[in-house]
């Protein structure tokens, strides 16, 4: 993985963001993946009887580490638009050995378009 990374080993499995990305590296500092709680307290049972998920917007996985520890059998669809932050999403996948999570380098929207993200890379 190329570029400043911040790594941890969490209860709920390995989970890295890159260096610069404040709220997320500040989460793993203080023990916790990025927006826990949020997937602790309102999607857990949901996510616990589900055979399928899809993360729009996946970022560098936080939710897709969380609904894996919840579900291993899961099956889940992650897209995210960004290239650097799709190649984190990726690596994540692999650090932590998923089964089952299909990684997309596309952004979700509600027509078939090909735009891009300005300022971002």
């Amino acid at each position: 993985m190329h570029g400043h990374i911040f790594e941890r080993v969490t209860p709920y499995g390995y989970m890295s963001y890159f260096i610069n990305d404040g709220a997320f590296v500040e989460s793993l500092n203080s023990g916790k993946i990025y927006e826990q709680e949020i997937v602790l307290s309102y999607l857990a049972e949901n996510i616990k009887s589900s055979s399928l998920a899809i993360d729009a917007g996946a970022h560098a996985g936080s939710y897709v580490v969380m609904m894996k520890y919840l579900n291993p059998n899961l099956i889940i669809h992650a897209f995210e638009p960004q290239k650097k932050m799709f190649q984190l999403l990726n690596y994540n996948v692999e650090k932590n050995n998923f089964k089952n999570v299909f990684t997309y380098n596309n952004a979700l929207a509600n027509k078939c378009i090909q735009t891009s993200m300005h300022g971002v890379s």
